[in-house]
């Protein structure tokens, strides 16, 4: 597994994604951290704004962090990309979901996956079934087609 939750508190998040370090908003994250803030400054990158729901910036703390890199996540292969929205091209929180799918899904239907961003739901059901993958943005549904050729 490619994913880590590693601290939350003060209104953020620190995970590790692939090799690198990432700080996020986590505003539910009301209580203090855990680790100390010198292990919290080895992030490579900080995703700051967005406090009204608009865009924000990613800020970078410190080489070799990469803004694009590849990971493996339940058994699934993703491009991730830093947003302008604090996202990374995976909704990591999703795992149970797509192994409920892999699970539930029958062999041979045919699902619908709306609002199916890069594509993890549509990954899980396809294992058995036929899938429309289908979102608004047509830069995401050319980021889900480099993740199925992952």
């Amino acid at each position: 597994m490619t994913y880590e939750l590693l601290d939350s508190g003060n209104g953020k998040r620190l995970e590790k994604i692939g090799g690198g370090l990432f700080i996020r908003p986590a505003f539910y994250a009301v209580w203090p951290a855990r680790l100390s803030s010198s292990f919290w400054k080895r992030a490579g990158f900080e995703f700051q704004g967005q406090s009204d729901g608009g865009k924000g910036r990613w800020v970078r703390h410190s080489p070799p962090s990469r803004s694009i890199f590849f990971i493996e996540y339940s058994g699934f292969h993703f491009e991730c990309r830093l947003t302008d929205y604090g996202h990374v091209g995976v909704f990591f929180e999703q795992k149970d979901q797509w192994a409920w799918l892999e699970k539930n899904t029958y062999s041979g239907a045919q699902y619908l996956n709306l609002f199916a961003y890069t594509g993890g739901s549509t990954f899980a059901a396809a294992k058995k079934a036929a899938v429309t993958h289908v979102d608004s943005s047509g830069s995401v549904l050319s980021w889900a087609k480099k993740n199925a050729d992952l």
